[in-house]
């Protein structure tokens, strides 16, 4: 298998071990390139609400299919209340580093607070137009910070 240790890269076509993969090496290797992407999360953020100022949300790290970074994270940030913030983004798709665009659809999102004990909180996501709401509840008073995914 040409994929080994001592693969030579960037990979090749020509069919050998020491010349390159084969054209069908070469396209199975594409399709499951696209099916691990189709599969991971659309994005993955971290927050924190504090417990003073509860109009106050800070994104601490964001990474996602339209790029890494806090800068590439949800722009409209709306406090409901102290546990109630949505998340959306102001463009209704994203594009990537190749010009292709995509409309943002979540389809599914999962949340969870990493606080002391582990128990002592949840967190609860709904989709909406371009976003998501999240909602969570701490039971000791602390200023936990929430992870967010989506699909």
């Amino acid at each position: 298998m040409p994929l080994g240790a001592f693969a030579p890269l960037p990979l090749r076509l020509g069919g050998s071990a020491e010349g390159g993969i084969t054209s069908v090496q070469h396209a199975r290797l594409a399709v499951d390139l696209a099916a691990c992407r189709r599969t991971l999360p659309l994005a993955r953020w971290s927050f924190t609400q504090d417990e003073d100022s509860p109009f106050s949300v800070t994104i601490n790290s964001y990474g996602g299919q339209n790029g890494a970074g806090v800068a590439y994270a949800p722009d409209t940030i709306t406090v409901n209340a102290f546990g109630d913030v949505s998340f959306q983004w102001s463009n209704a798709s994203w594009t990537d580093d190749y010009g292709i665009s995509a409309p943002i659809a979540v389809r599914h999102a999962m949340a969870k607070t990493n606080s002391y004990p582990p128990d002592a909180g949840w967190a609860m996501v709904e989709p909406i137009a371009r976003g998501v709401r999240v909602r969570f509840v701490l039971i000791a008073p602390q200023d936990a910070i929430v992870a967010v995914r989506i699909w």
